[in-house]
């Protein structure tokens, strides 16, 4: 019979991959603020007379 205490120790478990479903809400989220900068900086300096 195996005796307990001969194998080494487990590594814990580290959780460092994220689900593919948060890296599509982030890149999404992360291209729709790009757009929005490009546009309020093509926007902002018309309407401020430059």
């Amino acid at each position: 019979m195996h005796q307990p205490g001969i194998e080494p120790g487990s590594v814990p478990w580290q959780g460092t991959i994220l689900p593919l479903d948060h890296w599509c809400f982030v890149a999404y989220h992360s291209l729709y603020y790009m757009k929005l900068l490009k546009l309020t900086s093509l926007v902002v300096p018309s309407l401020t007379g430059m």
